[in-house]
């Protein structure tokens, strides 16, 4: 197999078992995935970076000010959220308090709200933007159904998925394989010579080159350039 047709069976994995299952639903917030795109939407226009915009002298995007004592109060205060300020601006029913404020024609859904109080529920703990954070490879974990697991990627899926009390689901028929690859890189289903001839490669590595072969197609270039029309 290729890395590009690694890649791809990958992706196309996570994909459907984070969407269908929602395996990370009840786990602790990410600052990275889910609180640094809200504090950009909400709050760093006024409260960021930028001196010249800054309002209040308060930076949200930092931990040292965000956590800092503004005189018996502050804005937040880690596993406290109903003493920091931020989340009391956010629900308040006062429209001289609220943030964000009304004429930012910005508001905030209530969603997003509950989000930020569960992560200051949570220690409120900041990240390092990714690009600056060095990755680390995690241990492949040891999981019972071997026979499942074709890929190291398998094993922390398996895992996960037990956790849950969820079981992997029956491998699909060849023919639904090669429906899934063909609609998802061409956008079109095989031909009947296509599955024919997909059931008739006995060899370990037949979905790998029936991918890479779609992938080297004029139809997956044009079903990708479709997004650039």
């Amino acid at each position: 197999m290729n890395t590009s047709t690694k890649s791809l069976s990958s992706w196309m994995m996570l994909t459907c078992l984070f969407v269908q299952t929602g395996l990370w639903a009840d786990s602790a917030l990410s600052f990275s995935a889910d609180i640094r795109p809200l504090l950009s939407k909400y709050c760093v226009s006024c409260h960021g970076p930028d001196k010249a915009k800054r309002k209040a002298d308060l930076r949200l995007d930092t931990p040292e000010s965000a956590f800092a004592d503004l005189g018996g109060y502050a804005a937040i205060i880690p596993g406290k959220p109903e003493e920091s300020e931020i989340y009391l601006r956010m629900v308040t029913k006062e429209k001289d308090d609220i943030m964000p404020p009304p004429d930012a024609k910005n508001p905030m859904s209530r969603e997003d709200i509950e989000k930020l109080k569960q992560w200051i529920a949570e220690g409120a703990p900041f990240e390092d933007h990714w690009a600056f954070s060095a990755p680390v490879r995690k241990p492949v974990p040891k999981v019972p159904n071997q026979d499942w697991n074709k890929h190291p990627i398998d094993a922390f899926l398996f895992q996960k998925m037990a956790e849950k009390g969820l079981k992997p689901q029956v491998t699909a028929s060849k023919e639904t394989l090669l429906r899934r690859a063909f609609l998802t890189l061409t956008g079109l289903p095989p031909t009947p010579a296509d599955i024919l001839r997909f059931a008739d490669d006995p060899s370990e590595d037949a979905y790998e080159k029936q991918v890479d072969r779609l992938l080297q197609s004029r139809q997956y270039g044009e079903h990708r350039a479709r997004y650039w029309l």
